[in-house]
């Protein structure tokens, strides 16, 4: 997970979550806070929902109140994996983000009625 081009970084990150390796966790949460390369960073965030891990759910709230214009990326991989963790703290930060995408929809795409 630690060598390697950034690419086999995220795939083998990727694949800890994908295999269920729950022992992954701890090193998957300081990847996340380190904020490293968007798709290292974005693997670990997408590791942890489907890790369905529960602790990091203020991990990953704090990046998609925080980060959506700074690592674009990222903030829809925790989306995401907010929404595969299934926690219902997330839910009022998962109602603000689709709240704004409606915004953006209607005024994209006017024609559009949701």
């Amino acid at each position: 997970m630690n060598k390697g081009n950034f690419d086999v970084q995220g795939l083998s990150i990727l694949a800890l979550g994908i295999l269920g390796d729950n022992t992954a966790l701890p090193e998957l949460r300081k990847i996340v806070e380190k904020k490293t390369k968007p798709f290292v960073r974005g693997a670990a965030v997408l590791a942890l929902g489907l890790l369905k891990d529960k602790a990091s759910v203020p991990l990953l709230i704090k990046v998609v109140e925080k980060e959506e214009a700074v690592d674009p990326v990222t903030w829809l991989y925790a989306v995401q994996a907010l929404g595969m963790i299934g926690d219902a703290q997330a839910a009022p930060v998962l109602q603000k983000v689709l709240d704004k995408c409606e915004k953006r929809l209607d005024l994209q795409y006017p024609h559009i009625i949701i």
